[in-house]
C-alpha cells in the first residue's frame, strides 16, 4: 500500500474484521439453536393474538416527540427461554419479551434502528425498553424489569418513547435521504443503493456505482446539501398503493426489500402530487416507512 500511495485505515478494518466474526457467531448461534424467529410467529398465531396496531409510531410533533402510549399487555415471554406464554413476569428474571396491543415504538426496519424508551405503571417507571423487533406485524418489546416489579397479563400500561433519541434518529434518517439524492444527481443515476444503517449517533449509505467518486465531488455534494438545509426545504410523508406509486418517476426505492401493498412516500421539497407529473425529479423522493423530521433546517 506504501509504495502505491494507498493509506489503510487498519482502525477501521480491525474493526469490520470484528464487526464480521460478531455477526458470523449471532448467524451461528441461530442456525444451531432450536428456537427462529418463525417459532414465536407460530406461537402468537396459534394464540389467535392480533398483530400489533403501531400506526401510533408516525404520530409525532415538529419537534419528534411521541405522545405516551396506554397500552394492554397480551403476551409475556421470557427473553432466554421464548418457547411458551406466560401469564405474568416473575421475581428471578429481568428480561422479558412483551407484546402490547398497540405501540408507539417504532421497530427496527429499512436501515432505521428501533426505539428505546420505558413502562410506566401509575406513573410509576417499573421498566426499560431496550429493543424492538417486528415478527410479520407483531411488535416484541425487549424489556429490562426492575427488581421487585412484577408485569401480569392484560395489565394497562404507559409506554413512553425516548423522544430525543428519537429526533436524531430521524435527523439521520432524513439526511440520509439527502445523500441518496445529490449522489443520484452528481452520478446521473448510475447508482443502486444496497441498504443503509443509521441511528442516533451516525449514518451509514451502502451503494453501488460504475463511477469513481472524487474530492471535489464530495465537496459538491457537501455544499448541496447544506444549501437544501439552509433552503428550508418541507419533508412531506404520503401513504398511497404501491401500484400508485409506481406512476412517480425517478422515486427511489430499494430492490431487494418486500413491499406492502400500501407504502409510505417521503418526499423532501415537493409533495408527491408534484412529483407525479414531471418527467425528471429534481428533488428527494423515495418509498420509506421510517421517522423523517418535517424540515431539513433541523439539520443546521
Amino acid at each position: 500500500a506504501d509504495e502505491d500511495n494507498i493509506y489503510v485505515d487498519m482502525n477501521a478494518y480491525q474493526f469490520l474484521k470484528a464487526s464480521k466474526k460478531i455477526a458470523l457467531d449471532i448467524i451461528k448461534e441461530a442456525n444451531t439453536s432450536s428456537f427462529s424467529p418463525l417459532n414465536i410467529i407460530t406461537l402468537l398465531q396459534k394464540e389467535k393474538l392480533e398483530p400489533t396496531n403501531d400506526i401510533y409510531k408516525y404520530r409525532y410533533n415538529m419537534d419528534c416527540v411521541v405522545a405516551p402510549q396506554f397500552a394492554y399487555v397480551i403476551a409475556i415471554m421470557e427473553l432466554k427461554e421464548k418457547t411458551h406464554l406466560q401469564q405474568k413476569t416473575n421475581s428471578e428474571q429481568n428480561k422479558y419479551l412483551l407484546l402490547f396491543n398497540q405501540t408507539n415504538f417504532y421497530s427496527e426496519s429499512g436501515g432505521q434502528i428501533y426505539d428505546t424508551g420505558i413502562i410506566k405503571y401509575k406513573n410509576k417507571i417499573i421498566a426499560k425498553v431496550t429493543e424492538v423487533q417486528n415478527y410479520k406485524n407483531y411488535i416484541l418489546h425487549t424489556i429490562d424489569l426492575k427488581n421487585g416489579e412484577i408485569i401480569n397479563l392484560n395489565d394497562k400500561l404507559t409506554i413512553e418513547v425516548y423522544n430525543e433519541r428519537r429526533r436524531l434518529i430521524s435527523l439521520n434518517h432524513t439526511a440520509t435521504h439527502m445523500l441518496n439524492y445529490n449522489l443520484y444527481k452528481l452520478l446521473n443515476k448510475d447508482i443502486n443503493q444496497h441498504g443503509s444503517y443509521l441511528d442516533d449517533n451516525y449514518l451509514r449509505f451502502d451503494f453501488i456505482t460504475n463511477k469513481s467518486i472524487t474530492t471535489n465531488d464530495l465537496i459538491e455534494i457537501e455544499k448541496s446539501i447544506n444549501t437544501q438545509i439552509t433552503s428550508k426545504l418541507k419533508v412531506y410523508r404520503t401513504l398511497m398503493s404501491l401500484e400508485e406509486s409506481k406512476n412517480i418517476i425517478d422515486i427511489r426505492s430499494l430492490n431487494q426489500m418486500n413491499y406492502d401493498n400500501n407504502v409510505w412516500v417521503v418526499s423532501i421539497g415537493n409533495s408527491t402530487d408534484f412529483a407525479e407529473y414531471k418527467d425528471n425529479c429534481d428533488f428527494s423522493i423515495e418509498l420509506c416507512g421510517g421517522t423523517h423530521v418535517y424540515n431539513t433546517y433541523d439539520l443546521k
